[in-house]
């Protein structure tokens, strides 16, 4: 489930194979965040979106929306698997 979630809503700006667009949107390949112990970031990332202040964010220019009011908590949780596993495969 959590490929698919990624196809339908990730892939557009981080890409198939999860290198991103920099310096608009990050890589998620050998991003650290996805490596932690704790999902918590991951998770937070996904619900919340980026910082919406620009400097705490990763660009100025392109703004990840949050996914609270889209995905329910089954999705969430398959879609931060999926992606910590794609950031374990560099």
């Amino acid at each position: 489930m959590g490929e698919s979630i990624y196809e339908g809503w990730c892939i557009a700006c981080h890409r198939d194979s999860g290198q991103g667009k920099p310096p608009y949107v990050p890589a998620l390949r050998n991003n650290p965040v996805l490596g932690e112990s704790e999902a918590n970031n991951v998770v937070m990332s996904i619900l919340a979106g980026s910082p919406k202040v620009l400097t705490q964010a990763y660009s100025p220019y392109v703004r990840m929306p949050g996914y609270a009011e889209t995905l329910d908590n089954s999705e969430i949780a398959a879609v931060a698997s999926y992606l910590r596993a794609l950031g374990s495969e560099c």
